[in-house]
């Protein structure tokens, strides 16, 4: 192929993986608090189902032919890493995705852990998919971009190709498989599903990258994959396209009392009438923060936020605190129990967790800071969250 389309293949890969890599991203820390299982889709071809006939479905397997070499190979298969693949299928390069699950977008199967995404479903923009469609997708958060102007289906058109090998039709949209502004979870899954299957994407399943090293092939300067299973795989060029695997857990003293994120209970009930601490002022804390406030006592939240609290009306940073997610501040500024502390650095000022008994003998939880203990944290906890 010539220079042109390289070059211009790239530019393109390289601009669809990093939005792919930073809604991804934003998926672990920008999750809000989800709606309950009686607001999920009802009906009978609703993404949900679809989400869960995918899940009971074997996931095609498009790699299986490959050998042990391919010039390029892409570790992860969520939205980065098919979003890349698929302008590597459509331009015949030789690649494949190695995926540690069974499936791909596994990341999406666990969070964000109270459902509801945060990035917007804007199905409408008032001009017609047809002659705005490049507009169109400028406002859609979550599709993935086609990998061919043939497959985008624009004006209902698809030729070529990937219209050929994918069976016709046009690359999936994510606007078509939730009517939701703040769509659930399961329903970005299913679409991440549909999009490997329409693009025929080559992945490799339960291959979990244990050890990378370096290897010549031939002249240049490459690549050896050993899986964990003692499988090895050689390339070229190496591309790690996977999603946030390990929490942070700070240098504090009793962080194992707390419950983190990752494994914190989300039923309302669990938190009925308890006293719960939230550690951490980002978005999955306040999501999390979100679904105890429902039948919690109270909720305290608490950690740093260098020049106070950021909220992304005032920041315009997506990442920023959003206002579906900030119900938690009503309640603090209506003085209704809820406290939210901006200006605790919790590992400087040698915060801790410690169990103790109270006065009318209830197990609980302490949280104190440098030996002192502010007044606002003097009953001690039932729970503790941690979302830092």
């Amino acid at each position: 192929r010539g220079a042109g389309r390289s070059h211009t293949l790239w530019t393109h890969a390289l601009t669809a993986v990093l939005a792919a890599a930073a809604a991804a991203a934003a998926s672990r820390h920008l999750s809000t608090a989800a709606l309950a299982s009686t607001h999920r889709l009802a009906a009978s071809r609703s993404p949900v189902n679809e989400s869960e006939r995918l899940q009971t479905e074997d996931a095609p397997r498009y790699a299986e032919h490959l050998g042990s070499y391919s010039e390029y190979i892409i570790i992860g298969a969520g939205p980065g890493g098919m979003q890349l693949g698929a302008f590597m299928e459509d331009g015949g390069v030789d690649y494949r995705i190695v995926e540690r699950g069974s499936r791909v977008g596994t990341f999406w199967e666990t969070y964000p852990r109270h459902d509801q995404l945060i990035s917007l479903n804007k199905r409408y923009t008032s001009r017609p998919r047809e002659e705005f469609d490049e507009f169109n997708l400028r406002h859609d958060w979550n599709s993935l971009l086609p990998a061919a102007a043939a497959a985008a289906g624009v004006g209902g058109r698809s030729t070529g190709a990937r219209g050929a090998r994918g069976g016709g039709g046009a690359s999936p949209r994510f606007t078509d498989f939730s009517s939701r502004m703040f769509p659930a979870r399961e329903e970005y899954l299913a679409y991440l599903r549909a999009y490997h299957r329409f693009h025929r994407l080559k992945v490799q399943f339960e291959w979990e990258v244990a050890r990378v090293s370096r290897r010549r092939i031939g002249d240049h300067e490459g690549f050896a994959l050993q899986s964990s299973a003692g499988r090895f795989l050689t390339c070229k060029y190496l591309i790690v396209a996977t999603a946030l695997g390990r929490p942070y857990v700070p240098d504090m003293e009793g962080i194992e009392l707390a419950d983190g994120y990752e494994s914190v209970d989300v039923r309302e009930e669990a938190y009925k009438d308890q006293r719960v601490l939230v550690l951490g002022l980002g978005n999955a804390a306040f999501e999390a923060a979100g679904r105890a406030q429902a039948t919690a006592g109270y909720v305290h939240m608490i950690g740093r936020s260098h020049g106070g609290l950021k909220q992304s009306y005032f920041t315009h940073y997506v990442g920023d605190l959003r206002a579906v997610n900030n119900g938690l501040l009503d309640t603090f500024f209506l003085k209704s129990l809820d406290t939210i502390d901006v200006d605790t650095d919790l590992e400087g000022r040698n915060c801790s967790l410690a169990r103790r008994v109270s006065p009318g003998g209830k197990p609980e939880i302490d949280f104190g800071c440098g030996g002192g203990h502010n007044p606002s944290y003097r009953e001690g906890y039932d729970r503790v969250i941690s979302c830092l």
